[in-house]
């Protein structure tokens, strides 16, 4: 059966199993995340805004290691994982850079194109609250790899109820 949410549709199972809800919801944080990916995009310059669920590991840190399936002599040096106290705080900061200020100013005088940063990172924020059920933990993930990774970086790991989510923000050049 289609169901459909907003403007948001999905094939759900008629028995009422599966995890319809949560493939939406992933879809809908992907697809704002896509959006901002592409407003910022220009010449010689690619961005990616990812959210991906990781293989789960009882180990934050092998989760997201496993995540590069790296091959020969590549690594990514020191990982450290960095809780988040106010999670909400740093995130807001952290799209503000990504979805306003590294790309196309967008917010600025002088644009044909006006948005509202706090009204679009706080909804994004909300997307990623509604997400998660029960107890939540964030960390910021910092990395010097050994191989070509991206120019600039932002990586989040999301961990609720046996479950991580990787939010990735990045641009090559």
């Amino acid at each position: 059966m289609l169901e459909c949410y907003g403007i948001y549709c999905a094939w759900i199972r008629s028995d009422g199993g599966g995890d319809g809800m949560d493939k939406i919801k992933q879809a809908q944080i992907n697809g704002f995340l896509q959006a901002f990916a592409l407003l910022n995009l220009h010449t010689n310059h690619g961005y990616t805004f990812e959210w991906n669920e990781l293989e789960y590991h009882d180990d934050i840190l092998t989760a997201f290691t496993y995540s590069f399936n790296l091959e020969g002599d590549k690594n990514l040096g020191e990982v450290r994982l960095i809780p988040l106290d106010d999670w909400k705080a740093k995130l807001e900061k952290t799209c503000d850079d990504w979805f306003f200020e590294i790309g196309y100013p967008y917010h600025q005088f002088d644009s044909s194109l006006k948005f509202d940063p706090k009204h679009c990172i706080n909804g994004f924020i909300t997307l990623l609250s509604d997400f998660f059920e029960g107890n939540l933990m964030v960390y910021k993930v910092e990395c010097q790899p050994n191989f070509w990774y991206e120019a600039i970086w932002d990586d989040y790991i999301f961990y609720s109820n046996k479950r991580l989510f990787l939010l990735h923000f990045g641009v090559s050049d």
